[in-house]
Formats: structure tokens, C-alpha cells, sequence
């Protein structure tokens, strides 16, 4: 279940919320956000009328699910955009692991000679 709590409420009131319902917290400039197992199908009476919204997904792939958010979103790196309507596929390459700072640096130039944007490491 992902839960939205008004940013009107103490930190006190939302931490006693999370710890109450077992669930991963944070917050952007609107709501607070809190994130329980998909295994909780019901929201305590007490909780909902702190609530602006609510949503019960199916599984534990929450923040991804359509029901959550329908629309395509933009991932904005600086100076990469991908999602949405950007028409950008992102080649993401890298070490399984990093044994030495000579191979991080090798695998960057290799990348960079091949136009791709994000090195991940390990």
C-alpha cells in the first residue's frame, strides 16, 4: 500500500504513522509518502482521516505500478533525459564489479568513445 499524508502533518504524526503501519517514508514538496509491504490490504481508520490518498497494489513493485501512476515519467540526469516522452533509451554499461581505480577509468574512456552516457559500477 503507498499512503499519502498531507505535509501539514508534525514529523512527530508522521513517524508514528510509519512505524505504526511498518512502512518506508519520504517526502516531496506536496505530501509525505509512505510505503508498506503489498500484504496490507487496509488502512486503520485513524490513519485515513490523516490521509489525502491511498492506493492497494497487487505486489511489491508499488512505485512502478500504472495504478500508482498512470503517466510516463522523465528521469532528468543533468545532461541526460530519458522516460516519457523523450524518445531516449538509455544504454546503461559497466563492470560487474570495480577492482581497481585503472579498470573504473578504462571502462569510462570505452564508454565515452561509444557516446554512453552512464557508467554503472558493481
Amino acid at each position: 500500500m503507498i499512503i499519502h499524508l498531507s505535509r501539514a502533518l508534525s514529523e512527530k504524526e508522521v513517524t508514528d504513522i510509519a512505524q505504526e503501519m511498518h512502512a518506508i517514508h519520504f517526502a516531496d514538496s506536496v505530501k509525505h509518502v509512505l510505503i508498506t509491504s503489498s500484504s496490507v490490504k487496509e488502512l486503520p481508520k485513524h490513519i485515513e482521516q490523516k490521509c489525502s490518498d491511498f492506493f492497494v497494489l497487487d505486489n511489491d513493485m508499488q512505485l512502478s505500478n500504472k495504478k500508482y501512476r498512470a503517466e510516463k515519467r522523465t528521469i532528468d540526469l543533468g545532461n541526460i533525459q530519458f522516460g516519457g516522452t523523450t524518445k531516449n533509451t538509455v544504454m546503461m554499461a559497466g563492470p560487474c564489479s570495480v577492482e581497481s581505480e585503472e579498470q573504473i577509468y578504462k571502462s569510462a574512456t570505452l564508454l565515452k568513445e561509444k557516446n554512453i552516457k552512464i557508467l554503472r559500477a558493481g
